[in-house]
């Protein structure tokens, strides 16, 4: 699997207290660099400008987070810059051109076809480094240098995604279907003092380019088969899942904002859709239970034993502080990431080889790094939901706040690793066939066994049928 490298450290389970002594940024401040308009290398003029463009900048469906960084096949990549006029000339449109390298610090060629931006990264592209280089045509009919963006290696597939760029009237609505979407219909009876709130498709719709999930205080008669024991519902909220499931190893992320209300579980998780059993590979991961206004709660859920019982390691987090004053997670969108990789089955599920294959990210800043369980999981899907939860977990639900409050979400992406790439393979290749020309045979201090030197040309041998290439070495 094409996994990211990981740092181990031998780590206990935490208690629900224990919170990581770092730093974490504010929400992301608006971008004031320009989206490149791209224009046709054949009108590029030969006088040099002295204009420069920097702040050369990849975005889009990309992973950011710190240490996971990388491009993914059938992810589209948008190319942001600045523009530094000298002698009054103006930016009159970008030429932007992509390359690709074997490796970080190797020898960049032009990826051909590949001018402009947008740019939607293929699928042979996996395993490269990949960078886009920006010359701004002028107004005085002359060129910048080209200024390059830092390259980026393509380790990921962009399996599911969604923007949220149509219209949905509800959780039932086929646009909202079509996309993949699956709206709750079902009763939750939580908190302190208990609450009965039904999650209903009323409460999803998509407008203005974003996903609202809205809660009420109000009782739907059309839903009376949903009340529990009894008891009616007095509120309403919603909750959502992907049809399909996913992964489960892989990166998750989601851009959006909580809402001003507390006594909410505003929540960014996957899940297992089946009984919580080992057999099942059952898991839950809450890359955010937010609750306003500071409190970031992650989580996993795993089976212990047999049967339905499970285990969790909850952690509180607060990434933009916790006093009066501070910037809350309502105020605006924040990006959070979770990553899941499979255990080193070499090792035992709870060593320190496999003590961080559970990761969470703020605003592409590590929060958590923990083990996650003793065995394989199955599938998962993706929801957000909202769950009114007064008491200690959430706050104190205040009615006139939480009453026609809503959490809204700008974006969400699953990103599946790549296998052994092509690219990663030839790489290897390379390095290993520089050695072996490096190689002394011999007994003397630095020099290398026969057999040594021949098993791995007969590795490298193999590698290049499988490759289709010839061999380079004797």
């Amino acid at each position: 699997m094409f996994a990211p490298e990981l740092v181990m450290t031998e780590q206990t389970e935490p208690s629900v207290t224990d919170e990581p002594s770092a730093t974490y940024p504010p929400s992301p401040t608006p971008d004031t660099s320009t989206p490149a308009h791209t224009i046709d290398p054949g009108d590029i003029p030969e006088d040099l400008s002295p204009s420069k463009v920097n702040d050369v900048q990849l975005t889009g469906q990309l992973v950011e987070a710190d240490g996971l960084e990388g491009l993914a096949v059938d992810g589209t990549c948008e190319v942001t810059y600045k523009f530094e006029s000298e002698n009054g000339e103006n930016d009159n449109g970008a030429l932007i051109r992509w390359y690709r390298a074997l490796t970080k610090d190797g020898e960049y060629t032009e990826i051909d076809g590949s001018t402009g931006s947008p740019y939607t990264i293929k699928e042979e592209l996996g395993g490269y480094y990949v960078k886009a280089g920006v010359s701004v045509l002028t107004d005085k009919d002359t060129v910048t240098e080209e200024i390059f963006t830092d390259p980026i290696q393509v380790k990921y597939r962009l399996a599911f995604y969604d923007d949220f760029d149509y219209t949905a009237t509800s959780g039932e609505d086929p646009a909202f279907i079509e996309h993949g979407w699956t709206s709750d219909k079902s009763i939750r009876v939580l908190g302190s003092p208990t609450v009965y709130c039904a999650r209903v498709p009323e409460n999803i719709t998509v407008e203005d380019g974003l996903l609202k999930i809205t809660t009420r205080k109000e009782h739907l008669d059309k839903y009376n088969e949903l009340d529990y024991e009894g008891k009616s519902h007095t509120w309403t909220t919603g909750s959502i899942w992907t049809t399909e499931a996913y992964g489960p190893y892989g990166v998750y992320e989601a851009s959006y904002k909580l809402t001003e209300a507390t006594g909410l579980n505003q929540s960014f998780w996957s899940m297992v859709r089946q009984p919580s059993s080992a057999e099942n590979g059952f898991i839950e991961m809450d890359f955010n239970e937010g609750h306003y206004p500071y409190e970031i709660a992650t989580n996993l859920h795993r089976s212990i034993g047999s049967g339905t019982v499970t285990t969790q390691n909850s952690i509180k987090h607060y990434p933009l502080g916790n006093t009066e004053g501070s910037e809350t997670l309502a105020d605006n969108f924040n990006r959070y990431t979770g990553m899941l990789v499979e255990n080193d089955w070499n090792y035992t599920w709870d060593s320190q080889q496999n003590s961080d294959t559970y990761q969470v990210f703020f605003n592409n800043e590590l929060l958590r790094k923990t083990r996650s369980l003793q065995y394989t999981a199955s599938p998962v899907s993706i929801f957000f939901s909202v769950a009114v939860y007064p008491g200690t977990f959430t706050g104190p639900l205040v009615d006139e706040d939480a009453d026609g409050s809503v959490m809204e979400v700008d974006w969400v992406r699953y990103y599946e690793f790549l296998g052994t790439t092509e690219a990663e393979l030839d790489a290897e290749i390379m390095k290993a066939e520089g050695y072996l020309r490096d190689a002394v045979v011999g007994d003397q201090t630095g020099n290398y066994p026969q057999q040594s030197v021949d098993e791995l040309r007969a590795a490298v041998e193999t590698a290049r049928s499988v490759l289709g290439t010839g061999a380079e070495t004797e």
